[in-house]
């Protein structure tokens, strides 16, 4: 309620129902005595730990972003998307496969800042729906999270759960696997994505 209602309420960010969040399970574990205040030295220790961890690869994936941009290579695959796509059903193939593979490699935020612009118009222009769109993109982002090199989801999983990234990541394929053909669903089947739009008048 805190999380999903903040948000949708626009009471908070996501980031501030974080915060909001973790201070509520806090308060909530000293008043069911779970915790005890000589424990917050050891609980903030493994929380810096783990963030420092997050941030490093985050900061490895912007400086491999920027890479990625000044090179121009994610404007060139788009472009040769759209040179030898012969139709509707191959574009959106072909735009899953590339958001897929620059997930794997870039931070989410940049991906979606450097291909919107690229590949909306070569969307739109074989009659795609942009709220649809855009679904299929967030998915395909959050696909992209949990996908080796740069999933930093992996290695958040690893520093909670003390496990290699490696063996998280080999747990985590059938999950992909379903994932991915969750967008492909999703890709053909609008009326699962817009249907609830409709509903609500917004379209």
């Amino acid at each position: 309620m805190i999380l999903i209602g903040g948000i949708v309420t626009g009471v908070c960010t996501p980031t501030e129902a974080a915060v909001v969040a973790a201070v509520y399970s806090l308060v909530v574990s000293f008043a069911t005595k779970s915790i005890k205040l000589t424990d917050l030295p050891a609980i903030i220790d493994e929380t810096v730990k783990t963030t420092a961890m997050v941030m490093l690869i985050a900061s490895a994936s912007c400086v491999f972003g920027w890479i990625l941009t000044a090179e121009q290579i994610p404007v060139h695959a788009a472009a040769a998307i759209s040179e030898i796509v012969p139709n509707k059903i191959a574009a959106i193939l072909l735009v899953n496969l590339l958001f897929l593979i620059v997930g794997m490699f870039m931070d989410g935020t940049a991906s979606i800042i450097i291909l919107t612009p690229i590949l909306v118009p070569l969307m739109d222009s074989y009659g795609m729906n942009l709220v649809h769109f855009g679904v299929i993109m967030t998915v395909n982002v959050m696909i992209g999270l949990l996908t080796p090199p740069v999933g930093m989801v992996l290695y958040v999983l690893s520093g909670v759960s003390g496990e290699k990234v490696e063996n998280i990541a080999k747990a985590m394929i059938p999950y992909i696997i379903t994932l991915i053909l969750v967008v492909l669903v999703l890709s053909f089947v609008p009326g699962l994505v817009l249907f609830l739009p409709k509903l609500l008048g917004a379209m």
